[in-house]
């Protein structure tokens, strides 16, 4: 099996991008409250102006990157890209003519931003992701579309260099995190961050255009699916929701938490069989695989028929691509969520050999993150319709299993 495994490291670049209450099963979709903070590290107020609609400004979600990763077309001034999708973030950005790639190979970027920006002086972009591409930009102003939605004066970056794994298709990044997750800094000191305004807070709180809500409809295959702001995706699932809080990652050794939008499952079932392990995970739509607990990842995949092998280099666990899968299901909110079978095996390249979708958590200092750093990723959600309703601080998750 080992022996076949030349095209993992590449692969592997791809899939590694970053108490529940029990609300009942129907989601009140009354308006947020008209002033609710949404950031506890750089505070603003979230404006909600109209009724939670059912239908709102919604766009297409498209595959690529071996439908491994999912892109939204947003314009800059104007100039049309295709943008990773990335809740785990909040910078949007995208590559600029001039970037220099710091690969000793092709970073392979997308088309880059032939406009402009109206540059803010001393300061600049940098953000190391969860794969460890790093990249640097300028930071400017420039009017920003996506989905039908305009927010003019935008503090966006324009990238000048760093190092990428890119498809030839993906020309930045679109992250609809908060504040509190930005990543400019004022030079010279990388440290002096500055936090603004992120394109979904400027949508409900500078602009009033929608509610502090947006929801995926994320679907595998060549049908992708739908982001939809300010309400719920044009799509059938039936309404039967479970409702969780956000709640932030541990940071550091002060007691600090980062904003991600994480949730904490009470537990797991695994083949009919109930777990109680608990743990917290961002939601996050830019990495495909789930990261779990070491433990936890350890009895999934021990469950698969044969059971998976640890693969140490590579920190992922290999089946035959005929392996049976277990039944699992994710416990969020007083429901179960199941994850269909074909979400659970990953083709690499090869005829006999796969990667199962269920990884460890990122190995990290532990000082940096000291419960650790786990993800619900696109392979949960694909199952599921998920709701970010910022305004109340939870995050809402329908059974998506109609496609």
């Amino acid at each position: 099996m080992l022996a076949h495994i030349s095209q993992l490291a590449l692969f592997l670049e791809l899939v590694s991008c970053i108490s529940i209450p029990n609300q009942g099963n129907s989601l009140n979709l009354a308006p947020a409250p008209h002033h609710v903070a949404v950031s506890k590290h750089h505070r603003r107020e979230a404006h909600s102006r109209r009724s939670f609609n059912k239908r709102s400004n919604s766009t297409l979600i498209r595959p690529t990157n071996s439908n491994l990763q999912y892109a939204v077309e947003v314009k800059f001034n104007g100039v049309p890209r295709y943008l990773l999708l990335d809740t785990g973030s909040s910078d949007t950005w995208m590559f600029g003519r001039d970037f220099q790639c710091l690969s000793n190979t092709s970073c392979n970027t997308g088309p880059p931003y032939t406009g402009e920006i109206d540059t803010i002086t001393g300061e600049t972009f940098n953000m190391v992701y969860g794969n460890l591409e790093n990249v640097t930009g300028e930071v400017g102003y420039a009017d920003v579309s996506v989905a039908g939605l305009s927010v003019e004066n935008q503090e966006v970056s324009v990238l000048t260099e760093g190092f990428w794994q890119g498809d030839g298709v993906l020309s930045g990044v679109l992250g609809v995190g908060s504040s509190g997750l930005t990543n400019v800094f004022q030079e010279p000191n990388p440290a002096d961050l500055h936090p603004y305004s992120p394109v979904l807070e400027s949508m409900y709180n500078r602009t009033g255009q929608i509610d502090p809500v947006f929801s995926l409809a994320l679907q595998r295959g060549d049908d992708a699916g739908y982001l939809a702001f300010g309400g719920l995706p044009p799509v059938d699932f039936e309404h039967d929701f479970a409702s969780t809080k956000i709640v932030g990652v541990p940071f550091g050794t002060h007691g600090k938490e980062r904003e991600f939008y994480a949730i904490e499952n009470s537990g797991f079932e695994l083949n009919g069989k109930t777990h109680n392990a608990s743990f917290r995970a961002v939601v996050d739509s830019g990495t495909y695989a789930n990261r779990f607990p070491t433990a936890v990842a350890d009895k999934i995949n021990a469950a698969f028929k044969p059971p998976a092998t640890y693969l140490k280099e590579y920190d992922a666990y290999a089946v035959p691509c005929n392996a049976t899968a277990p039944e699992l299901g994710i416990s969020i909110g007083g429901k179960t969520f199941y994850i269909h079978p074909t979400d659970m095996v990953m083709p690499v390249g090869q005829d006999d050999i796969c990667l199962t979708s269920i990884f460890r958590g990122f190995d990290l200092d532990p000082s940096v993150y000291p419960d650790g750093l786990y993800i619900f990723g696109d392979v949960f959600l694909h199952n599921v319709i998920a709701v970010f309703d910022i305004g109340n601080e939870q995050i809402h998750f329908a059974p998506h299993n109609n496609y």
